[in-house]
């Protein structure tokens, strides 16, 4: 199993809302390591801080894969999340099982990540332009560690 961490733009799309919506499953984009991707591996959901209007960056979620990566057009139930034009056609995505989410407003906050001895770039923390990070084993056990010591 791989662990992985997904980020999102609020400035382009309401991850926060996305996740209230409750179904227990998503679909996310997989602009990265398409071949890499598997099911069974664990993901983090990442908001980027985007403008800072939407709070601060940081992980909201975690989830398991659940399908291949496959072109695939996007949740019909997300489509009112995006802001200014959607991502409704067919492309690389997968579909995610809900482990856990953070309330609302309730975020693992990206100092707190970065502050984390073998965490300082981990992820949109070293580079924040892209959409899928994978993380090696020893940023996985950190990550995992803080994440279950939350609650």
């Amino acid at each position: 199993m791989t662990t992985w961490i997904f980020q999102g733009n609020p400035d382009r799309f309401d991850m926060d809302g996305y996740l209230a919506c409750g179904s227990g499953r998503i679909v996310w984009m997989v602009n990265q390591y398409r071949r890499k991707i598997r099911p069974g591996d664990q993901v983090f959901l990442w908001r980027a801080r985007g403008s800072g209007a939407y709070g601060p960056a940081g992980i909201l979620a975690e989830c398991i894969v659940e399908s291949p990566v496959t072109e695939i057009p996007d949740d019909p139930s997300s489509v009112r999340f995006w802001r200014g034009q959607g991502r409704i056609a067919p492309r690389p995505r997968v579909w995610l099982k809900m482990v856990k989410i953070l309330g609302r407003g309730a975020i693992l906050r990206r100092d707190v990540i970065a502050g984390t001895r073998g965490l300082e770039a981990v992820g949109p923390i070293r580079f924040g332009n892209a959409t899928n990070f994978e993380l090696s084993d020893d940023e996985s056990r950190e990550l995992n560690r803080i994440w279950h010591n939350l609650t």
